[in-house]
C-alpha cells in the first residue's frame, strides 16, 4: 500500500531483497545440515552394516528418504537378500522407520526421519 500511496519502492525493494536473504540463508542452512547428515551417514552405516553395498545403500535413502523395500533393491542396485540385511540393520539401528509392515506381496515402506526432519528445517539434535 505504501507503494501506491507513498511511492516507496525503494521500502517495498529493500524489503523483498531482505526476504531473499533471509531466505538463501534458510537454504545455506538446510544445505549444511544435509551434507553433515550425509557425511555422518556415510562414517556410520558401513560400521554397522559391515555391507559393501553401505553407499549405494546411502545414496538410495538420501534420494528418496520414504521407499517401499522394493524399489530400495532398485535404486541402489543391490541383490535381494543384501538389501533385505541391510534394511533390516537399519531398522535395528533407528536410522530408518517402518511406516506400513510389508504384508504378501505388498513390500514395506520405509522413512528415513533425520534427512525429512533436516529438509522441513527441523533441527535434530545429535546425530548419537
Amino acid at each position: 500500500m505504501a507503494i501506491s500511496r507513498d511511492q516507496d519502492w525503494n521500502g517495498w525493494i529493500s524489503f523483498f531483497l531482505q526476504a531473499i536473504i533471509e531466505q538463501a540463508n534458510d537454504n545455506s542452512e538446510k544445505a549444511k545440515q544435509l551434507l553433515c547428515l550425509y557425511e555422518y551417514m556415510k562414517r556410520h552405516v558401513p560400521e554397522i552394516t559391515h555391507s559393501q553395498y553401505s553407499i549405494q545403500a546411502i545414496d538410495a535413502i538420501f534420494s528418496r528418504p520414504v521407499f517401499k523395500s522394493t524399489d530400495f533393491m532398485i535404486a541402489a542396485k543391490i541383490p535381494k537378500d543384501g538389501a533385505n540385511r541391510l534394511l533390516g540393520k537399519l531398522y535395528e539401528h533407528q536410522i530408518l522407520m517402518v511406516a506400513r509392515e510389508g504384508k504378501g506381496r505388498r513390500p514395506t515402506i520405509y522413512v528415513f526421519p533425520k534427512l525429512i526432519a533436516t529438509t522441513e528445517g527441523v533441527q535434530f539434535e545429535s546425530l548419537r
